[in-house]
């Protein structure tokens, strides 16, 4: 990785163009003076007036300049004023300084070009298939190679290691006697490629019907951008099922919800025979997603304090609903799913945490076909504790159970009997047959 400065960076720009320069004379200035100088290059310079001849566009189309720099400032301007007393035309020229010592000695340059060649051939291919990382390098193939003398000029020795030390790939170095032995850092391991989406949540997911945890959710918009990236996209469906996405088409005219795989995800070690997930509907429907996973079987109890956790205000069974189901055992999962009642789901973990077997599935599903026996019905239970426990919730207006409404029904018919049967005899003495 290198730093530098550079001319400004202008958008779509059809080509770059270079132009050929030959610099007359270097105007060097003290640093506070070149800083101010480069903030204001439309101002009238003594330096420049005094320059006039030397700047100007010479028949070959090259342009003749100044280069201007500054005491502890490595980088230089060129100037072109065409008999102007200011900088009418300017480059920036980066790393002027180094460009001036290596410019002024074309011996040098060679040898850096030399020094550098070597240095990238160590830094490259040092330790290129040992396991360890370490690579021998003989000085005597250096002298061959590249007509240096490396056995008696310690100088180039130090400024071969000092090079080194500049480069990441390599961790450390030794010498040993005509030899050079390098050890290459370990390969960084690269970032995780974040495929979230920050629009769209798990919880969404859960929400919306799909209940694997080893799906990242994703947008229409996300899922089209990962596509473009080659990533496998899904659509995913209300069923916690999911299909594979193999065009943009299949993304922009599917509706739902998209997915990609978690590279990190990993099965959990133990997993409970059956999960669900207790979504607050009311909550739901105005836009907020606030639900819990809950590991089956519970006691009412366990259950009346999800209900509190996600924000349940009416103690009613219309006031939640399971939106995603997760089960352990596949003989199992095509049995069941997220329409079945909460007892149903709660008896079924039962089961199948005492007796993980098919014929203990089967002896479930013969019992379940005359309902829910009176120990397993705890959403009643669940209910009627935070209703309790919160009685500024019950409020008058909640509507009556089943049975409440059937009681109500016999009282209202009990009332009105005796008056239809008192209408009957009046119209009887009227005249009327009598029945």
């Amino acid at each position: 990785m290198f730093e530098t400065n550079a001319a400004a960076f202008r958008s779509k720009e059809p080509a770059l163009e270079a132009q050929a320069c030959v610099i007359e004379k270097v105007v060097r200035l003290s640093g506070a003076g070149y800083d101010g100088f480069a903030a204001n290059l439309t101002k009238d310079y003594d330096f420049i007036k005094d320059n006039h001849d030397l700047m100007f566009r010479g028949e070959d189309g090259k342009r003749h300049c100044l280069l201007v720099t500054g005491e502890g400032r490595r980088d230089g301007i060129l100037v072109d004023s065409s008999g102007y007393d200011y900088a009418r035309y300017t480059s920036m020229l980066p790393n002027a300084e180094d460009f001036l010592t290596v410019g002024r000695y074309p011996a040098l340059a060679e040898l850096n070009r030399k020094l550098a060649g070597l240095v990238d051939l160590i830094a490259e291919h040092g330790g290129d298939g040992n396991p360890d990382g370490r690579g021998v390098f003989h000085f005597q193939d250096w002298e061959d190679r590249f007509g240096l003398d490396f056995t008696t000029n310690a100088a180039l020795k130090r400024t071969i290691t000092n090079m080194l030390n500049d480069r990441p790939e390599i961790q450390d170095w030794e010498l040993d006697g005509h030899d050079l032995i390098v050890h290459r850092a370990p390969e960084p391991v690269q970032a995780a490629e974040d495929l979230s989406d920050p629009y769209v949540t798990k919880a969404d997911m859960y929400a919306y019907g799909y209940g694997w945890d080893g799906m990242i959710p994703l947008s229409k918009e996300r899922a089209l951008e990962l596509f473009d990236k080659d990533h496998q996209v899904y659509r995913l469906y209300e069923n916690d099922a999911e299909g594979a996405a193999d065009s943009r088409e299949a993304i922009e005219t599917f509706d739902g919800m998209f997915g990609v795989e978690d590279p990190a995800w990993a099965k959990p070690e133990k997993e409970p025979p059956l999960e669900v997930f207790i979504l607050n509907r009311e909550k739901f429907d105005k836009g907020e997603t606030s639900g819990e996973w809950l590991a089956l079987p519970v006691l009412p109890g366990d259950l009346c304090d999800v209900f509190e956790r996600i924000g349940i205000d009416r103690p009613s069974e219309g006031a939640f609903t399971i939106s995603a189901i997760r089960v352990r055992d596949d003989f199992v999962l095509d049995s069941v799913s997220k329409y079945d009642s909460f007892d149903e789901l709660n008896m079924l973990a039962s089961y199948m945490k005492d007796n993980a077997d098919f014929n203990a599935f089967k002896k479930y599903q013969d019992i379940i076909r005359g309902g829910v026996p009176e120990e397993y019905r705890i959403t009643g239970m669940a209910l009627h504790a935070l209703r309790l426990n919160k009685p500024e919730r019950a409020t008058p207006d909640e509507k009556p159970s089943v049975m409440a409404q059937i009681r109500a029904a016999q009282k209202r018919q009990a009332h009105t009997e005796p008056k239809e049967k008192d209408a009957q005899k009046h119209k009887n003495r009227d005249g009327g047959p009598e029945l």
